[in-house]
């Protein structure tokens, strides 16, 4: 199942919600026990057998038009939009310096292993990773205070990233 999430999120999720409407098209009917479960299973066993097989999506031809209309259009571009939004009012608001949006877009948009870029971002800046954590935390929790309008209240739905 590993090679699902070697696609773009848009890509898994349509690949996956495409297999679960065929599951459930061709579920039969006599199997009355455990429904849910059984059609739960029998997508992870489907997508197994797609993605962690010979068998890949490029392999079977769809027209770009048809895809648009079965899977709707890609949402990673409004969030990204939207995103830019935000961090564009921060830095226009004053609720947060140019240098606080680069460190958050570096530390909490990074490609691969989060880690990694944490202990770059950490020795590029001269402070233990500790110190990066509790730098980034800040200002992730002053822009979300900013964007909910409520500056005295604790956020404690913001977890902190190791």
């Amino acid at each position: 199942m590993r090679s699902l999430w070697q696609h773009s999120p848009a890509d898994a999720r349509t690949a996956t919600i495409g297999v679960l409407w065929e599951v459930i098209h061709t579920y039969p009917l006599e199997r009355v026990h455990s429904v849910s479960g059984n059609i739960r299973l029998e997508t992870i066993k489907n997508l197994g057998v797609w993605f962690g097989s010979e068998h890949s999506v490029d392999a079977m031809p769809i027209e770009d038009e048809l895809l648009e209309k079965i899977a709707g259009p890609d949402e990673s571009d409004d969030v990204f939009r939207d995103l830019v939004t935000i961090l564009t009012w921060a830095i226009d608001s004053g609720t947060l310096r140019r240098d606080e949006v680069q460190l958050l877009a570096r530390i909490e948009l990074a490609e691969g292993d989060p880690g990694v870029a944490r202990e770059e971002a950490a020795a590029e800046l001269g402070v233990s990773r500790e110190t990066l954590n509790r730098r980034v935390c800040r200002i992730r929790t002053k822009l979300m205070q900013a964007v909910s309008g409520d500056m005295e209240a604790k956020v404690s739905y913001a977890p902190r990233r190791s």
